[in-house]
């Protein structure tokens, strides 16, 4: 895109300069969540979202976020971050090392 199209969009919407930031700064969010998703196993993406959500597939939003807090949990857990298996007995243990925290770390 040139920057007479450019700027002419910018006419055409109306948009502000910090509002095309703005939109800018969401975009480049999304490109980062989709890499970091992108990372792991498709079918085990998949069947967590399965588990977050039975009907994942119609979420614009929030596809990220279950990912990140398992492979963050299993980080902190030591684990295999690429499983994103955060089952009961996992769950009990981050409880545990959360509990252990004080008010300071947590």
């Amino acid at each position: 895109m040139d920057g007479c199209c450019f700027f002419a969009l910018l006419y055409y919407h109306k948009l502000t300069i910090l509002e095309l930031l703005d939109s800018f700064y969401y975009l480049g969010r999304l490109l980062i969540e989709n890499r970091v998703i992108g990372s792991f196993d498709v079918d085990k993406v998949i069947s967590l979202l399965q588990c977050y959500c039975p009907d994942y597939r119609w979420l614009l939003i929030n596809i990220y976020e279950p990912v990140a807090a398992n492979a963050m949990g299993l980080a902190l857990l030591d684990e295999d971050i690429f499983t994103l298996d955060v089952g009961a007995d996992r769950q009990r243990k981050l409880v545990n090392l959360f509990k252990s925290c004080s008010k300071e770390e947590g």
